[in-house]
Formats: structure tokens, C-alpha cells, sequence
């Protein structure tokens, strides 16, 4: 997992197993894989959490942190990804951009760089930034504007909390899925055949009955996918919603079952936290549960980051 949060949480119980290296983009120029504020932890025993680049620059940074860990010294790398004939540490990559790291030690005595109370923020969903100024003072600022414009931070963005209503087989690939994408993923279902936790393996599993499902387990969640199969069992997920602050709601079936199940929740739009998503997911094609479980995620992932779910080429029009 390469999300902040997994990182940190990976991190956390092996701080003091060895030594650590914070490695931060704390500049780009041109094109990179990854902008200012993307970071990974390097430890003393080969571990390597998270990324700062396709894989071209991991390795070289695995011997730099080497040497911080002997040094205490904080150390800025700058890698040019033009195409280029001059020898050095790399295949010319031609990515057309620079990069420059710096590398942290990571220990106690530096309070782990405040890492620990990042991970904080994370668990209870606070989006900040992670700040730190050159003399490695860190604090957290809840605006990017707050941030000096020399100063190195981190994006603390918590991931996606996914809440499922119902655990059929077609169930199984949004979920596994989002559990890939670093998302945050709960399964709910009642029923003694549906929900159980050997078909869903990388997930929370809860088997609440909807009537009485825990308002505070409810709050967690950013988006929520109802797909009992059963209209009683989706009329009654939808209520449940009302008492939600979601940002998607995604109904499973066609307009017309969606329609039918408002009525049974005996619902209009503005008892709902957001509009109802049905017929679910972005138009991408393919009929069969793993295809449904990639449009579902891509329109929640739009959503979410409110981005338009276009072409970034824009050779395709999908408007029209």
C-alpha cells in the first residue's frame, strides 16, 4: 500500500525495530510520477513503504538512506529524468522532469518527525499538512497557504472509507478492489449466507442488521454501495442513509428499480446526504462483476477528488 496512511500504519509498530529514513519530494521541475509532498519510509533492514517514483529512483535512494542512518545528517538528492547520454547512476528514463529528495533520519530522538501524531490525524480522518521548516521543526497546518513556500510538507489526506450493504458474489470484486486501491472497506450483511469474512479476506465484515446499525460506525464511511439484491433490503439501506454524511451514494440495477426503491424508503432527494447514483458507476463497458466493480470505483474515486472522469489525452470525447 502506498497511501500515507498504510505507510504510517506499517511504520508504526516496527518504529523502534530499526533504523528508519523518511524520504520526501520536496521539489519538482517539469514531469514526474509523483509531485512535492509524496514520501516514503526506507528501514534499516530493507524495507522500502511506499514510493516516490515508478521504481527508477527507489534502489538509489535504499543507499542514500544507508548512509543518513550512519551520518544522523539529513541529505538532498536531485535526480534530472531527462533522456540523456552522460553516464551516471541511471538508464536515461526521459520522463522530462527533475526531482529533488530529501532524506530524514527517523528516531526517537527526533520524535520520529512527528510521524506518530500524523498517523493521529490519519485515524481520526483530519485532513492537515505535515510541515516542516530546515531546521526540522515540524507542525501541522490545516491549508496548503499556511505552508512556507521553502518549507517541505506532506499531504495528510485520510483514504476512502467504503461502506458495501450487502455481501453477494458481486460484491466481492468492489470490495477486494478498494481494499487494493489503499481504500478503507466495510462489508455489512445481515444474512447468514451473504457478508462472511473467508470471502471477503482483505476487509471489515460486520453482520449489523440495518435497523439497528451503530451510528457512530455509520459516520466513518465516505461512500456507500447498496447491493443486497433484495428491494426490502435496499429500500431499508437507503433510509439508513438519511442519517449519514456521505459524499456517494451507488444503488445497484436500473433507474426504474431505483425509483421503486425510494418509494418503498418512502424518500425524497433532500432527506439524502447526496444524490443516489443508479444506474451505478461510469459507462466503461463489460457486463460481468469485476467490470462493474471498476466503473463503481472510478466514479466514486471521481467523485470524491471531484475530478470530471475525462480523457487526460483528451483524444476522447466521452460527453458526446
Amino acid at each position: 500500500m502506498n497511501h500515507t496512511f498504510h505507510i504510517l500504519q506499517t511504520w508504526y509498530p516496527a518504529r523502534d525495530d530499526t533504523d528508519w529514513v523518511l524520504a520526501l519530494i520536496s521539489s519538482t521541475q517539469g514531469s514526474s510520477y509523483r509531485k512535492a509532498g509524496a514520501m516514503m519510509l526506507i528501514g534499516g533492514q530493507g524495507q522500502a513503504l511506499g514510493i516516490v517514483s515508478g521504481g527508477c529512483l527507489e534502489g538509489d535512494l535504499k543507499v542514500k538512506a544507508l548512509r543518513v542512518m550512519q551520518t544522523g545528517e539529513p541529505l538532498t538528492t536531485s535526480y534530472d529524468l531527462e533522456a540523456s547520454d552522460e553516464p551516471g547512476w541511471q538508464p536515461a528514463i526521459g520522463c522530462g522532469g527533475r526531482i529533488d529528495i530529501t532524506l530524514f533520519p527517523v528516531t526517537k530522538s527526533n520524535d520520529y518527525l512527528k510521524l506518530d501524531q500524523a498517523l493521529e490525524y490519519l485515524n481520526s480522518k483530519q485532513n492537515v499538512f505535515w510541515t516542516s521548516d530546515p531546521e526540522l521543526k515540524v507542525q501541522f497546518v490545516s491549508e496548503r497557504e499556511q505552508i512556507d513556500e521553502n518549507a517541505l510538507f506532506i499531504p495528510l489526506v485520510a483514504p476512502i472509507h467504503l461502506l458495501v450493504l450487502g455481501g453477494g458474489m458481486d460484491a466481492i470484486p468492489v470490495a477486494e478492489a478498494a481494499a487494493r486501491l489503499g481504500w478503507q472497506v466495510t462489508v455489512n450483511d445481515a444474512r447468514t449466507a451473504y457478508g462472511r469474512q473467508e470471502f471477503f479476506p482483505s476487509v471489515c465484515v460486520r453482520d449489523y442488521r440495518l435497523d439497528d446499525f451503530p451510528m457512530a460506525e455509520l459516520a466513518k464511511h465516505d461512500a456507500v454501495v447498496v447491493m443486497h439484491h433484495n428491494l426490502d433490503m435496499d429500500a431499508a439501506g437507503l433510509s439508513l442513509l438519511r442519517h449519514s454524511q456521505t459524499k456517494y451514494i451507488g444503488l445497484l440495477g436500473p433507474e426504474h428499480r431505483k425509483q421503486k426503491i425510494i418509494a418503498l424508503a418512502q424518500l425524497t432527494p433532500d432527506l439524502l446526504p447526496c444524490p443516489v447514483a443508479g444506474p451505478i458507476g461510469l459507462d466503461l463497458g463489460g457486463d460481468l462483476p469485476e467490470s462493474i466493480a471498476l466503473s463503481v470505483l472510478a466514479e466514486i474515486q471521481a467523485v470524491y477528488h471531484g475530478k470530471t472522469a475525462q480523457s487526460h489525452s483528451g483524444l476522447f470525447d466521452f460527453a458526446g
